[in-house]
């Protein structure tokens, strides 16, 4: 899982050049809204910022149910708010 305060596109973007993305690898991030022409006009959802990451941004995901089962997390982080 990447959970980033950043703009989801950019980072999808970057785990493709990287050759980084694979199956079961979930992007939860910041996702923009374009118009007709392409251009970002507003953001998907609510914002996630350093101090509003939770478990509520992924709970009606793929991703929580591919986490059944599992006993161990490897968290990384910047900051100490990503350990809340």
């Amino acid at each position: 899982l990447v959970f980033s305060a950043g703009i989801g596109e950019l980072i999808e973007e970057m785990l493709d050049a990287a050759r980084l993305r694979f199956a079961g690898l979930h992007v939860v991030s910041n996702y923009m809204r374009y118009d007709v022409d392409g251009v970002g006009v507003a953001w998907n959802d609510e914002l996630i910022h350093v101090f509003n990451k939770h478990v509520r941004h992924v709970a009606d995901s793929a991703f929580l149910a591919s986490m059944a089962g599992r006993r161990n997390a490897l968290l990384m982080g910047d900051v100490v708010g990503d350990v809340h």
